[in-house]
């Protein structure tokens, strides 16, 4: 699989280590939402709880996850998954997450998906 979207992932993830490691809770939802669409941003669980170490909250942005999983898997009720789309959906949620605004189709129609 290619990680063309990495870069622009660890965008959202840089910045110094504000906890050593997440406590167990947040950890198992962590690894939950890694597996469900996590895994198309990044490359290992690692890389990507190393993204909630960096918050200030992990928690907050635990909930902000959530929100796009719960979008990524109402997509893919209707659409057959593959790793490239799997990609383009979860960049595009992350993007929608942060009010960023683009008026590609895909991008409109995830964002209804989003809000609802």
């Amino acid at each position: 699989m290619e990680w063309k979207h990495v870069e622009a992932a660890e965008r959202y993830y840089s910045g110094p280590l504000l906890w050593d490691e997440l406590p167990p809770e947040l950890e198992a939802r962590a690894r939950a939402l890694y597996y469900s669409c996590g895994l198309y941003l990044m490359p290992t669980f690692e890389q990507w709880e190393i993204g909630f170490c960096r918050e200030e909250t992990p928690e907050k942005e635990i909930v902000v996850w959530e929100s796009i999983d719960a979008a990524f898997r109402d997509y893919f009720q209707e659409h057959e998954l593959n790793a490239e789309l799997a990609a383009d959906v979860v960049y595009h949620l992350l993007a929608i997450s942060l009010s960023m605004e683009k008026p590609e189709p895909l991008y409109q129609e995830l964002k209804r998906l989003y809000a609802s």
